[in-house]
């Protein structure tokens, strides 16, 4: 949609403002929820626990919806993790049983 030569694009402003409602409204509800969570929690001052939930959420949100991928990076992730827990393992069974056969002396 254009109006005229000067203005080509008329829904940069709509994004611009639409952007500019879900920052306002996002903030709005992370603030009440903190609000909530220190009512409960019998928190004075709540405003510190806004950055720790914002945090949260945040983390929370990138949790991919799609099950396939979420099996996909949870393996990626526990795979890495084990290949050098398994590498490590009979290292610390060994000091592990060291340590029990000089406790039992």
């Amino acid at each position: 949609v254009s109006i005229g030569k000067t203005i080509t694009n008329i829904e940069t402003f709509f994004l611009t403002f639409w952007l500019l409602g879900i920052f306002v409204k996002f903030t709005i509800y992370l603030y009440l929820v903190c609000k909530i969570f220190g009512f409960v929690f019998s928190i004075e001052e709540f405003e510190h626990t806004l950055l720790p939930i914002t945090i949260l959420v945040l983390v929370i949100g990138m949790v991919p919806e799609n099950d396939i991928s979420n099996i996909y990076s949870v393996r990626t992730i526990v795979s890495s993790f084990f290949e050098y827990g398994l590498l490590y393992l009979p290292f610390f069974l060994l000091i592990v049983y060291k340590v029990k056969e000089v406790r039992s002396r």
